[in-house]
């Protein structure tokens, strides 16, 4: 800062306290600019209605800082300097008044934009008293080369306010005229024609370039990196106030009130000096945004990164996204690190177990034995493997087993639970020679089941496989061609009495759509002639006519006649 030097007994001159002011005035001017910046900005002079309401609106008091020349005018006996710059102070103490027109067409809307800029204006003329350094007895009553004359007694750095008239055109499609060089934006003025008064709702605050409270509060609360998005889905928008000069590494941008969430990448664009910068938000490690991060009506904190070509997104209240191989970056197939996965890698991979134990003994089932492929193979008889307790296991926890050997292998259960096949309860279950079996736990409760829920040896607990082995009995096979998923084969031994020669009987089981055929056997007695066709899905009828040996004619049955009969339906 500079200062002007006096001496004792020395006769003061004007430049003394001219140059005085002008240094004062730059090196608060400098300091504003290091504290504010030099983009220009404006304290108070906020826009509202008129009391009472009127077709006027009113700037209050505040003030206007931008960036100009020192002096564009010589300063009394100084001479301007147009080549320095500082940033100037214009001050507004009390509110001004602007009137508004409505426009003077029917259905027409005209917006008016409050702008304000710098001025400087000498002033406070008044006729000074000089000095006759001829005659120091007389004085002058204004300067010796024109007396009388008023002068300029100050230089007043002041606001200069304007309401600039944009196009009326019909109600919704009128716009805001475009802002003029060196001015700030204050306010957006809408009136309709026939409108009479101006209320709080025909007033749009533009915040860009205008203090929102006071400088140490702005540090505080972090004001200046705070902005409300304005933009949409996956191209947000922030406008900073004061606006940014760029947007440089390391610095913090803080959004507010998302407008819509995310499907997907994500940009951010932010208006400054030099222009809208629209950067892409990453995750950790530079990760693209995946969707979900960024949700309707909360907040991020974003960073510039090193390179000022990206946002890191350093906190939301979204899904918070993961670095490379974690998350948005997928692993090489069957990568077995420890990387985070994303489902296209799982889907890559396929369903693996966790590993292959090879089994020769008795075996009694632990934690390492869970998702893992049990081969059996290599012992020399049957063995018995008991699965581990379901207190012990996660909800879901699977074993499979495959028997490669020609013994069978028993599998029960380890403690008062059971193993649930066929919906049925079993102590134990059988995986004969090469069948396969895998067993899941359906809850994580105590001396709960395990639940037989794949492999061949499921096949002997299904209904598609049932069966009933007995003199009178039935085989389920299994055929995709039959609505019920299997056909049926049933057979069975009926008795007719000496004096019968018809009977209707029952199936072992019902044929669900129908039988389709039945055939009979030979009783043993050629002289007799037997016969069987079914009566219903249920049932069935045979019958034995006896005949002459000599005649071949009919004769009466004097003896018990037994049938043996074959079906087969679905």
């Amino acid at each position: 800062m500079r200062r002007q030097i006096v001496y004792p007994g020395q006769v003061p001159l004007e430049t003394d306290l001219l140059n005085t002011n002008r240094n004062v005035m730059i090196a608060l001017g400098k300091l504003a600019g290091a504290v504010l910046g030099t983009g220009g900005l404006v304290n108070g002079l906020a826009v509202t209605p008129t009391q009472p309401a009127s077709l006027s609106v009113q700037m209050g008091a505040g003030e206007i800082y931008q960036l100009e020349n020192i002096d564009n005018t010589a300063y009394s006996s100084l001479a301007a300097d147009t080549m320095d710059t500082c940033v100037k102070q214009g001050i507004q103490l009390q509110p001004v008044t602007i009137a508004i027109a409505p426009p003077s067409t029917a259905g027409y809307s005209q917006c008016y934009l409050i702008e304000a800029t710098y001025q400087e204006v000498d002033g406070n003329n008044i006729v000074l008293p000089y000095f006759n350094s001829g005659n120091i007895n007389q004085a002058f009553n204004g300067p010796p080369s024109n007396p009388g004359e008023q002068q300029a007694t100050q230089r007043d750095g002041q606001v200069f306010l304007q309401a600039k008239a944009g196009i009326a055109a019909a109600t919704g499609s009128q716009v805001a005229p475009a802002l003029d060089p060196g001015y700030i934006a204050l306010a957006v003025v809408t009136v309709a024609n026939g409108q009479a008064t101006i209320t709080a709702t025909n007033i749009q605050a533009v915040t860009t370039g205008v203090l929102p409270t006071n400088v140490l509060q702005l540090m505080q609360q972090g004001t200046m990196n705070y902005a409300i998005d304005t933009g949409a889905a996956n191209a947000y928008v922030a406008n900073l106030a004061p606006q940014p000069a760029a947007l440089p590494p390391g610095m913090f941008i803080s959004l507010g009130s998302i407008k819509a969430t995310n499907t997907g990448q994500s940009t951010l664009a932010v208006p400054t000096a030099a222009g809208i910068v629209t950067l892409p938000i990453q995750g950790a490690g530079g990760a693209v945004l995946q969707g979900g991060e960024l949700i309707a009506g909360g907040g991020a904190l974003l960073c510039v990164n090193a390179t000022a070509s990206a946002l890191h997104l350093v906190w939301t209240n979204g899904a918070t996204p993961l670095g490379h191989g974690s998350y948005g970056s997928t692993p090489a197939q069957f990568d077995s690190s420890t990387k985070l996965v994303t489902t296209a890698f799982l889907k890559a991979a396929g369903a693996q177990f966790s590993n292959t134990i090879q089994l020769s003994a008795n075996t009694v089932l632990g934690a390492n034995h869970i998702g893992a492929l049990l081969v059996v193979t290599q012992n020399a008889g049957p063995i018995t493997l008991t699965l581990p307790p379901t207190a012990n296991q996660p909800i879901g926890s699977q074993i499979a087993i495959l028997n490669q050997n020609i013994y069978s292998v028993t599998v029960q259960s380890g403690d008062a639970g059971s193993i649930a096949a066929g919906a049925a309860p079993w102590a134990s279950i059988s995986i004969a020679a090469c069948d396969s079996a895998i067993l899941s736990t359906l809850t994580a409760n105590a001396n709960s089941n395990w639940e037989l829920v794949s492999g061949s040896a499921l096949n002997a607990f299904s209904s598609t496989f049932g069966s009933s082995l007995m003199a009178n009995g039935y085989k389920k096979i299994p055929d995709p061609s039959s609505p019920t998923g299997y056909i049926i084969l049933q057979w069975g031994v009926v008795g007719l009495t000496s004096t019968a020669t018809m009977a209707t009987a029952n199936f072992p089981t019902t044929f669900p759509n129908g039988c389709l055929n039945m055939v009979s056997s030979d009783t043993g007695n050629t002289t007799w002639t037997t016969g069987v066709s079914p009566a219903s899905n249920s049932q069935y009828t045979v019958w034995c006519n006896p005949h002459s040996s000599n005649t071949g004619t009919l004769v009466a049955k004097n003896a018990q006649a037994t049938i043996r009969w074959l079906a087969f339906g679905y």
